[in-house]
């Protein structure tokens, strides 16, 4: 064998070499979408219960009576 590789080969290895990177791009970029819409939806969950126990200790709080608060955050 004279070290050449086949036209076969050749294409082969080309061909794997640019599918590996297609799929590579591929999987970063569906990895990094699904990481921001992760991210997004938590801040967008503890937005939301952070304005409910808001709302709960404006509309709830007695002073004369702290032990009540807890079960009004504990119910929401």
């Amino acid at each position: 064998m004279t070290g050449h590789w086949s036209i076969g080969a050749r294409l082969t290895f080309w061909y794997s070499l640019i599918l590996l990177a297609g799929l590579s791009v591929f999987g970063v970029g569906i990895w990094l979408a699904i990481s921001h819409s992760l991210r997004a939806s938590l801040d967008e969950t503890l937005s939301a219960q952070s304005s409910g126990v808001v709302a709960v200790l404006g509309n709830e709080f007695n002073p004369a009576k702290p032990e009540h608060i807890e079960e009004e955050i504990t119910e929401y």
